[in-house]
């Protein structure tokens, strides 16, 4: 089975939060590279960079991407 975005992210501790379907990461080497890993395999998605003003510093926003959103309507992909 294929790891989600949310998945990757998670174990690789740079999930901050979310937005209803929205994930939220930091902003980092390993989050840039496997999102890079992820589009390789033909995974879809949009990034958006943002300054939390929560004191994670910088972020991406990843629309969709918070996979227990989904879980909860069931529709998993």
């Amino acid at each position: 089975m294929d790891t989600s975005i949310y998945d990757a992210m998670r174990h690789a501790d740079l999930v901050v939060g979310h937005h209803e379907s929205d994930l939220y990461v930091r902003d980092t080497r390993l989050a840039r590279k496997l999102l890079e890993e992820l589009r390789a395999r033909g995974v879809k998605f949009t990034v958006i960079p943002f300054v939390s003003e929560t004191g994670e510093g910088p972020c991406l926003e990843i629309p969709y991407a918070y996979a227990p959103f989904w879980e909860r309507r069931g529709k998993t992909s």
